[in-house]
């Protein structure tokens, strides 16, 4: 019965809509866009119940008790600004998500590879015979993922523009690949880009943190992590022995110093960049 406020109707908004609308929530979303294509998607949604507004037609001044904001959405947008200023709590479609998930959480993030990382951790877990529901950024919406049991696992890609819209999610696993300068435009500098991917280590739920330490700004996040005691830290390294870690050494997958895996031999991950991933 509470009234929500879904602030864009792609892929991950209409997914928070189904959901909020499944948990009996009094739905409100609004798009910038008005195009047949988008109507024709919301549909099932407004004959559910939700009303959807299209197009740039002002700040929504009725009462919201949260509201719920996909990735794709600007941070300076008045809407999300106007429940901001009034105190509302906005979250991530995926923190939506989250909150109702007792089963095991991977988040991946990083620059470069984390579609690929993803995509090889759920296939690893399923040949592991596993149950496993893979998405996020690379393509289905972590929201529209088959519901699992408890023993279940969730490997979910991580971008910076999520990440920035989370406020409490922690993962049970969180795996930050390689950091290089991205979206600086919608981040605003390197520096709020970075704090945005070091939440995919918010505490909370945090067990394990794998982290590539190929470059300066992982490597002092490493360092950081390293520093907290109930956390197990495993450094990621590529063209060199690791000891304490997972490295890749002249094509050898090694586990701590021991080799594991000719990686030169997996033609489907050719390349330094995929055997990071690998690692």
């Amino acid at each position: 019965g509470k009234p929500v406020c879904v602030i864009g109707l792609g892929c991950s908004g209409r997914a928070a809509v189904e959901l909020l609308l499944d948990q009996g929530a009094a739905v409100t979303a609004i798009d910038d866009a008005d195009t047949p294509e988008l109507r024709e998607l919301a549909e099932p949604l407004r004959q559910r119940g939700a009303e959807c507004q299209w197009g740039k037609h002002g700040v929504l001044t009725a009462h919201f008790d949260l509201g719920v904001v996909s990735p794709g959405v600007p941070l300076t947008h008045p809407q999300l600004a106007a429940l901001r200023e009034r105190g509302i709590p906005v979250w991530s479609e995926l923190e939506l998500g989250w909150r109702e998930s007792d089963c095991l959480a991977i988040g991946i993030t990083g620059t470069n590879g984390k579609s690929t990382t993803t995509a090889l951790i759920g296939h690893i877990l399923e040949h592991a015979r596993q149950t496993v529901q893979i998405g996020g950024n690379l393509g289905t919406p972590a929201l529209s993922l088959d519901a699992l049991w408890a023993e279940g696992t969730y490997a979910i890609e991580m971008s910076s523009f999520q990440l920035d819209l989370t406020r409490n999610m922690s993962f049970d696993i969180a795996v930050l690949l390689n950091i290089a300068p991205d979206h600086l435009d919608r981040h605003g500098s390197m520096n709020a880009y970075i704090a945005a991917k070091r939440k995919i280590f918010r505490p909370g739920r945090l067990k394990t943190a794998v982290v590539g330490i190929d470059g300066p700004d992982s490597l002092r996040i490493y360092r950081e992590l390293r520093l907290q005691g109930d956390l197990d830290v495993v450094p990621v390294a590529t063209g060199r022995r690791l000891l304490d870690g997972i490295a890749t050494n002249g094509g050898l997958l090694e586990d701590h110093g021991q080799a594991i895996c000719d990686l030169e031999a997996a033609t489907a991950l050719p390349g330094r960049h995929n055997w990071q991933n690998a690692a």
